[in-house]
């Protein structure tokens, strides 16, 4: 009998952003889905075509949050905080590129450590008043992956 244990994989947690070696915590994350393009490529000699083999294009992703503080908008988005008055100012900016990492759990107790590189476009403002029960109002985060060292992203094991 096999031991599913190893296959079965649950939890979504320690949902971290690293920007100029400080890691920052990003409370109230809820999944991330990333997407990625690939493109074959492909060889032809007189008789007929062939796949030579795979690549990647491009990665993009998505992260669903209950919520930013400011302090968190800033960091993902390159927005200026102002500490003393917690006022963010939105105009222009640069984009931030930030080391994003998060972490599932398997059955067998181990963990499995998704680290990438990505830029995240800013969200728009979308705001509801509240009528009668009391709902989560969830966001959603487009991110780009950035390649580094030919790699989009790296899966660790633990």
């Amino acid at each position: 009998m096999s031991n599913y244990e190893n296959k079965i994989i649950y939890g979504f947690s320690d949902i971290k952003v690293k920007k100029d070696n400080v890691t920052y915590d990003i409370l109230g994350a809820k999944s991330v889905s990333i997407d990625i393009q690939i493109e074959q490529v492909t060889a032809r000699n007189r008789t007929q075509s062939f796949v030579l083999g795979q690549q990647v294009t491009n990665a993009t992703g998505t992260m669903t949050v209950l919520s930013l503080t400011a302090k968190e908008e800033a960091l993902l988005f390159g927005y200026k905080y102002d500490e003393s008055t917690r006022e963010i100012a939105v105009g222009n900016f640069t984009s931030q590129e930030v080391e994003l990492s998060f972490k599932q759990k398997r059955a067998d107790g181990r963990n499995i450590i998704y680290k990438m590189f990505v830029v995240f476009t800013p969200s728009s403002l979308d705001m509801n008043t509240v009528a009668g029960a009391i709902e989560e109002q969830n966001i959603t985060l487009n991110f780009e992956i950035i390649q580094k060292d030919g790699v989009y992203y790296r899966r660790y094991e633990n």
